[in-house]
């Protein structure tokens, strides 16, 4: 990301998602979707940071059935593969 906050397409009081146009070639919609927790990654969570995962999870799933995607994947990169160093996953719709 270049330092510019993308679009934000949806909010709940524990995630926030984004509409970023990070180039993944096979792919048409590419969502970022963030923890409203200063989590750094995976190693970092604790039992106090369920809801925010879970909610993070379920907003995921609204938009997948919301849109009908038949073809997507949700990603999570850990240190050293992260451009962001902050937990958050991609919710990449691939073309059909």
């Amino acid at each position: 990301m270049d330092g510019n906050l993308p679009k934000v397409i949806f909010e709940t009081d524990k995630t926030l998602v984004f509409d970023i146009q990070y180039p993944y070639p096979p792919t048409k919609i590419h969502y970022a979707v963030v923890p409203k927790k200063d989590i750094k990654d995976v190693n970092q969570l604790a039992p106090e940071d369920e809801g925010y995962i879970s909610d993070a999870y379920l907003v995921m799933a609204k938009i997948v059935r919301e849109h009908d995607y038949k073809k997507y994947r949700v990603i999570t990169n850990g240190p050293g593969f992260q451009e962001v160093a902050y937990l958050h996953f991609h919710l990449v719709i691939d073309r059909d």
